[in-house]
């Protein structure tokens, strides 16, 4: 049985055949690499050289033979992460360690441990503020709203990289659950506006307003705007959709031009 080789001490040669092995996830890896890396500028064919890299990352990470751990949809947000930050190789190294350490019970083949996590949640909010957790379990509310925050460490919806990192350099250094009390944090900060939503909407306006909440900013430091979006439900959401959905587009359309033209 050969020995796996410790992260330090991995050979460029051995990490590039890596990339080009064969697994089950591969689709799914080219999948996932074309819908990321958003947040960079198209000029001088940046983003498409920083998805190669992240595929071959991704790739190998999937296709190391030493390697316990599944490829999950979502690891390419924190993968795309660690690129930005630290480059090719430590992306990997990195990435190689957090899959079988902090972000194993995601990387398992089956979501059991993902699930256990999510029926976490209500239990931790009802410990610091019961009537919150009632109200949401009032509305029927499931705690599917936080996947993507415990998946990909809340970098799938957070667009700035420096406040990614500083999660990021909690999330590593601490306990795998950690991301499960800082989105709970979340939650308790906006209470007021959440509460509201349970007394006045149904269980998908709930769920609609967590799956779109800011971490970043504490109730009430959003000001006019913030009370806006609360009067707005489901319209303000459906135009932010749409002007998402523009911005991708239009970046899109500057890809497929940059490579016609090369």
């Amino acid at each position: 049985k050969k020995a796996v080789p410790p992260p330090a001490s991995l050979p460029p040669s051995q990490y590039r055949r890596w990339t080009s092995l064969t697994h089950k996830d591969r689709s799914v890896v080219d999948c996932d690499v074309k819908r990321s890396l958003w947040i960079v500028p198209t000029a001088n064919g940046r983003r498409r050289l920083l998805r190669a890299a992240l595929q071959r990352v991704l790739n190998a990470l999937a296709g190391c033979p030493f390697q316990r751990t599944s490829y999950y949809q979502g690891l390419h947000d924190i993968a795309s992460i660690f690129l930005l930050v630290l480059g090719e190789r430590y992306a990997f190294l990195v990435l190689r360690r957090a899959a079988s350490t902090q972000l194993l019970d995601f990387a398992r083949p089956k979501l059991d441990a993902v699930v256990s996590l999510l029926g976490l949640f209500r239990s931790l909010i009802a410990l610091v503020d019961p009537d919150l957790a009632r109200a949401m379990a009032d509305v029927g509310l499931a705690p599917f709203f936080a996947v993507a925050w415990l998946i990909t460490w809340f970098a799938h919806d957070l667009k700035d990289t420096t406040l990614c990192c500083r999660l990021f350099d909690l999330f590593l250094a601490g306990h795998p659950m950690l991301p499960l009390y800082v989105g709970a944090a979340a939650i308790v900060r906006h209470r007021a506006r959440v509460l509201k939503i349970c007394a006045e909407g149904e269980m998908a306006e709930v769920h609609s307003f967590l799956v779109n909440l800011d971490i970043t900013r504490g109730e009430g430091e959003g000001g006019e705007e913030e009370e806006e979006e609360v009067k707005g439900g489901k319209e303000e959401d459906s135009e932010d959709g749409k002007r998402l959905n523009r911005k991708e587009k239009g970046d899109r359309e500057e890809e497929e031009e940059e490579e016609e033209g090369e």
